[in-house]
C-alpha cells in the first residue's frame, strides 16, 4: 500500500495501533508523526488507513444482533473477576461504564459506542450457557 505526505494513518508501535500523519517519504519508508508528537520511520506494512468508528446503535460487524433478551443477568467467575452484568442489550464489566452488547455465530461482542470493531471484547457462548472470555470462563450468577 502506498501513502502520501499529509495523509492520516495508524501506525503499529509497540504492538498497538496509534494515530499519526505521514510527514515525509523516502523510497519505501514513511516518516510518521504520532499523536504524541514523536516521529518514526516506518515501512508500509506497519501502517494502515484509519477505520471509521462504528456509529452508536449500529452493529460493529455485519450479521450481529443485539443481545437484548438473549443474554441477561450477572455473570462472574468463581473468584468474582471478571463480572459482567447484561441488561437490555447493554453490559457493564466490573461495574464500569455501559457498553453495547452484540452477538452472532456463537460469540458475544462488547462494543464501546463510537469505537472501532477491532477493539471489542469478544467472548464465546458455550453450550452450557457459560461464557469463555479472554480473562477466563464466567457463569451466570443471578439476575
Amino acid at each position: 500500500m502506498r501513502f502520501k505526505a499529509g495523509e492520516k494513518v495508524e501506525a503499529l508501535v509497540s504492538g498497538e495501533w496509534t494515530a499519526g500523519e505521514i510527514i515525509a517519504i523516502d523510497h519505501h519508508q514513511y516518516n510518521v508523526q504520532l499523536s504524541d508528537g514523536t516521529k518514526h520511520w516506518m515501512r508500509a506494512a506497519e501502517l494502515r488507513k484509519p477505520a471509521s468508528p462504528t456509529p452508536i446503535g449500529q452493529p460493529p460487524r455485519p450479521g450481529l444482533a443485539s443481545c437484548a433478551g438473549k443474554v441477561e443477568g450477572k455473570y462472574a467467575s468463581a473468584s468474582g473477576f471478571p463480572s459482567i452484568v447484561f441488561h437490555s442489550g447493554k453490559a457493564s464489566v466490573q461495574g464500569d461504564e455501559e457498553v453495547e452488547c452484540w452477538m452472532g455465530a456463537g460469540k458475544i461482542y462488547l462494543h464501546t459506542p463510537g469505537s472501532r470493531a477491532d477493539q471489542d471484547f469478544v467472548m464465546v457462548l458455550l453450550k452450557d450457557g457459560s461464557l469463555d472470555t479472554p480473562l477466563g470462563e464466567i457463569r451466570k450468577k443471578g439476575n
